[in-house]
């Protein structure tokens, strides 16, 4: 093997890890070495059988449906991550025209002629150049995730989607155009760093509008949430004010039957008329009030509105929290989504038991705050392991998110415990947050 043939050869294989290598450092799930060494080789692998077949540039097209399958199948299922591919080509083919100008300016217009001399940095410097960018775009992906993931629509996705294909396509285009052209000419580095531009101006575009539009539509969620238990809170009040009242009229007529010494009518009048007037201040709208004890006026207007609403059902909802609850040390919104779930569920579970209970209980520890969420429910047979696999519920076809969901949030945080058990006839629910731990 001739010096040459070993050049391209090793060169071959610093740009076979450029696509695979972009699409891990993006994917922010923690996914185990193996799978991700596995996923690296067959790119790698696949990458340079079809290189040595052709080295158009509609080879991609064959390599991505590869690295699309083992994505699937060795790091995660979801649909829309498969989008990374495109984004790390974007990223490769910009790394590649940027190193390609940055060589130019340096070495001036013989560079081409250095090229086998100086090849393998070349490589080199696009690798650190995909890595660095590689690592700004996961940084955005999350920050964007965080903000937008409980905003996420279908109309967001869609948008996206076509953003990405178009500006992909664009960039599969202008290089191929790039090859076929025996001339140096720098238009096609101009229009790829442009399309690039373009592409990530309508995004941030697509992003603020969907964000904005999502984030007024929960505020008026909240809002009513808020208003709903203010309501109660206020036919509570206006209730007690009329039992205020009576008070003394009732006191009135017990201090009758107790100067005749009728303790049997005394009896009967106690049961006739005071016990329902203790059933009734147990219902579950007055031990609502508990939840003033939040602080948090989004998770007390959430929680509320699913209470009232599962009271509504005819639940018998029981809520206890003794300590004011201040600081949770996890996002507000993850809260929300997780706990927005677990209500969800629990009510639906609940709804369908003979005994239709919830209990839903908070506790504050020195270092802690710990929410649990039981409900009663008729077992249909599935594992605890399957209610948290996506798409997998007793409900029916399509159903089964919520649970999947959750465990995805809740990836996120290292400082979060979740329990779940069955004890009894109840499905219960624990999350403890550890706010020393965060």
């Amino acid at each position: 093997m001739s010096d040459y043939d070993r050049f391209m050869l090793t060169e071959i294989i610093i740009s076979s890890i450029w696509l695979p290598l972009s699409i891990l450092i993006m994917i922010d799930k923690k996914v185990g070495f193996f799978r991700r060494f596995l996923f690296l080789l067959i790119c790698v692998i696949s990458y340079i059988v079809i290189i040595n077949i052709s080295v158009n540039t509609l080879v991609v097209l064959i390599l991505w449906p590869i690295c699309g399958i083992a994505m699937y199948y060795l790091i995660d299922r979801r649909k829309r991550l498969f989008l990374l591919i495109p984004i790390a080509y974007i990223i490769v083919l910009n790394c590649n025209f940027l190193t390609s100008t940055l060589k130019r300016i340096i070495f001036g217009k013989e560079s081409d002629i250095l090229y086998r001399w100086f090849g393998i940095p070349y490589c080199s410097v696009i690798t650190v150049f995909i890595i660095l960018f590689s690592f700004i775009i996961r940084g955005i992906i999350i920050l964007a995730r965080n903000k937008m993931e409980i905003y996420f629509s279908k109309e967001m996705g869609v948008f996206t989607t076509f953003v990405i294909i178009v500006c992909s396509v664009a960039c599969l285009i202008i290089n191929w155009r790039n090859q076929q052209d025996t001339s140096p000419n720098r238009i096609y580095t101009h229009l790829l760093f442009a399309s690039t531009i373009i592409a990530g101006i309508i995004m941030i575009g697509i992003f603020r509008f969907f964000y904005g539009r999502a984030l007024k539509r929960r505020k008026e969620e909240e809002q009513k949430n808020i208003m709903e238990y203010t309501k109660h809170v206020e036919e509570m009040y206006e209730e007690l004010r009329s039992f205020r009242h009576d008070y003394v009229n009732i006191l009135a007529s017990l201090s009758g039957y107790i100067e005749n010494k009728d303790l049997e009518g005394l009896s009967e009048y106690f049961e006739k008329n005071i016990m329902p007037t203790n059933d009734r201040m147990n219902q579950g709208k007055y031990r609502l009030q508990k939840l003033s004890k939040l602080q948090d006026t989004a998770i007390k207007g959430l929680i509320s509105n699913k209470i009232i609403y599962a009271m509504n059902q005819g639940i018998d909802v029981f809520v206890d929290l003794m300590d004011e609850i201040k600081d949770i040390s996890i996002n507000t919104i993850d809260l929300c989504r997780v706990l927005g779930i677990y209500m969800d569920n629990a009510i639906e579970a609940a709804s369908e038991s003979d005994n239709k209970e919830i209990k839903f209980n908070v506790v504050k520890e020195d270092d802690s705050v710990t929410f649990v969420l039981m409900n009663s429910f008729v077992n249909h047979g599935l594992s605890l392991t399957d209610m948290e696999k996506q798409n997998v519920s007793s409900k029916g076809e399509g159903r089964g998110l919520g649970l999947n969901n959750v465990k995805e949030i809740l990836s996120r945080y290292d400082n979060v415990n979740k329990i779940t058990e069955i004890k009894d006839d109840f499905f219960i629910q624990t999350l403890i947050i550890d706010n020393k731990a965060a």
